[in-house]
């Protein structure tokens, strides 16, 4: 895996450059890798009053359930996001986060309950957007949406939109978005992020996503990382 650093001036390439950083610090440690690993997990695993331990960091991991949701040139959004959960699973249970995730072919509902029926510590879903019909292929960007009323979601969000603005062409299209409508956010028990992570309908954003899935799942591998408190390695 790679560490890419970015822009090389401004507020871009300074979050650029902390994503490379911690990137390069997680492969160049001396130490064992297993012994890194053990470290981390010790600060994110929860223990009861005689030491057991009673929860370890777990994700259930949502790829979109819409094949009909089509590219501009080749491929779907369930397809493109699975490619990415494909690359996430990997890093996420090599620094000891247990996942879950959803299958093609499931309902939304089916999804949505498999998820509950768990004791996550994050539910995140992952979408490519696209525009309305008036506006088709005119907007471009990463939206990042999380429920108003929960602590968990709102931090999840800000930290998963703070590092894709590293990586993103341009960060200032990166927002984060309170939403009460969207059904993964407001019918999972666990904290919940919904990552549009852009414009499938845009040649830019599609393209962009096409080119750079390995990437993209790094950096959100890396922000759930940070999220459950863990310093993890690619």
């Amino acid at each position: 895996a790679s560490c890419i650093s970015g822009a090389s001036s401004g507020p871009r390439a300074r979050r650029a450059r902390r994503f490379s950083a911690a990137c390069s610090a997680a492969r160049a440690d001396a130490r064992p890798e297993k012994e890194v690993v053990r470290g981390a997990l010790w600060q994110s695993i929860q223990f009861d009053q005689k030491g057991v331990v009673t929860h370890m960091p777990s994700i259930y991991l949502s790829p979109s359930l819409q094949p009909y949701n089509k590219y501009v040139t080749t491929g779907d959004e369930q397809y493109w996001m699975n490619v990415i959960a494909d690359d996430m699973v990997p890093i996420l249970e090599k620094n000891g986060i247990a996942v879950t995730r959803n299958t093609p072919g499931m309902t939304l509902g089916q999804a949505i309950r498999q998820s509950n029926a768990g004791d996550y510590g994050l539910h995140l879903a992952l979408h490519s957007n696209a525009a309305p019909e008036s506006l088709s292929g005119k907007l471009r960007g990463p939206d990042v949406y999380y429920y108003p009323y929960s602590t968990a979601g709102k931090r999840a969000a800000d930290i998963i939109a703070d590092n894709l603005r590293s990586i993103y062409p341009d960060p200032d299209l990166v927002n984060t978005v309170v939403t009460t409508k969207l059904a993964e956010i407001t019918k999972t028990n666990a904290p919940a992020v919904l990552v549009e992570i852009a414009y499938h309908d845009n040649v830019q954003d599609e393209a962009w996503i096409r080119e750079n899935t390995a990437l993209i799942a790094q950096n959100l591998a890396l922000s759930v990382c940070e999220f459950f408190g863990l310093n993890c390695t690619l």
